[in-house]
């Protein structure tokens, strides 16, 4: 009856946020800050969810006080998903906190090849304090986003960013320190 009753209850609560995922403009951001406060594990102040965002695993998911997530970002926190303050994340952003573990089998059948998952691997995102994330960046499992990095737009983070940092590309490599005094003064 428990299995039931939390499959039920899974699906309203899909249908439910998923319908509010597209509401647009102010009211669509007010009505998204009300009801995800229960749904996720940790949200601050201020915090502003952009329309067709999609977010799983949302009870996995902290956000820190102001907190921009803007349009057709995906976050999939079954790994956990720590966002800090301040964080500016631009539309079409990835945030994916697992990966497929998989082994590549090669079949003769006309000339086929098939990939058979093995399960998968979890592995914590935390992107701390005063980052900004360029537009259709991918963040993947088990890495950390030091406090004041900017992630250049389409950038793919396989490994941790130092803090004070601009990395960009694929993958993301540091491009340049960034100064932590004029950072905090502007």
């Amino acid at each position: 009856m428990n299995k039931v009753f939390f499959s039920i209850r899974k699906l309203f609560r899909d249908l439910w946020h998923g319908f509010f995922r597209y509401i647009p403009g102010a009211a669509g951001i007010l009505l998204r800050r009300i009801i995800y406060k229960n749904y996720f594990y940790k949200m601050g102040r201020k915090v502003t969810i952009q329309e067709a965002v999609k977010i799983k695993w949302g009870e996995k998911l902290s956000l820190g006080d102001n907190v921009v997530v803007n349009e057709f970002c995906w976050i999939e926190a079954s790994g956990g998903v720590e966002i800090g303050n301040n964080v500016w994340i631009a539309p079409r952003t990835s945030i994916i906190s697992f990966s497929h573990e998989h082994t590549l089998q090669c079949h003769i059948n006309d000339s086929a090849i098939s990939k058979y998952g093995n399960g998968k691997q979890y592995g914590k995102i935390i992107i701390e304090d005063n980052v900004w994330i360029g537009a259709h960046s991918i963040i993947l499992k088990g890495v950390t986003i030091g406090e004041g990095s900017v992630i250049g737009a389409g950038s793919v983070i396989l490994q941790d960013v130092p803090k004070f940092t601009v990395v960009a590309g694929v993958p993301a490599k540091i491009i340049k320190k960034v100064d932590k005094e004029a950072f905090f003064a502007g």
